[in-house]
């Protein structure tokens, strides 16, 4: 069976950002196949020794990452991979947003894989206007559930 591969370059930072993004978009409950594609995915994504030295990769002060740029690094991703990655960046996208953390270089990974973030903003803004609506109360038009209640009448003797 042939399975068509996506090739996906990928910076030192997109590498820095994927394995965290990843765990976010494994189902619980997976199975031993997506298990040992994760297991791929992960090692395929990651920096050996020599890249780290040839590039430099090291923290600075109170933990910012820094590195020599250099040429890109083509990883192969299956669907099943690729399902992953998308799904984990759709979460770890909804997470920097809702800290403000997001960057050009967060909208560029996203985009490189295709995570369709149109869609995201507009969930993201009806939430907001369902949770807005929610905390406003009902309003005069709207009709409220009321249980019914018994009212027994003692006859007069």
């Amino acid at each position: 069976m042939d399975v068509t591969m996506t090739a996906v370059d990928l910076n030192v930072f997109d590498r820095l950002m994927l394995p965290s993004a990843i765990p976010l978009g494994v189902p619980q409950g997976f199975n031993l196949v997506t298990g040992k594609i994760v297991m791929d995915l992960s090692a395929d994504i990651g920096f050996s020794e020599a890249e780290v030295a040839e590039k430099k990769i090291r923290t600075e002060g109170a933990g910012q990452i820094m590195w020599v740029p250099g040429p890109p690094k083509t990883v192969e991703f299956g669907p099943i991979a690729l399902g992953i990655v998308r799904t984990g960046l759709l979460a770890a996208a909804r997470q920097w947003n809702a800290q403000n953390a997001l960057t050009m270089n967060h909208m560029v990974l996203l985009m490189k894989f295709e995570v369709d973030v149109d869609a995201l903003i507009a969930e993201l803004e009806a939430e907001e206007e369902a949770a807005a609506k929610a905390a406003e109360g009902p309003d005069a038009g709207d009709i409220v559930d009321v249980a019914p209640i018994d009212i027994a009448i003692a006859e007069a003797a």
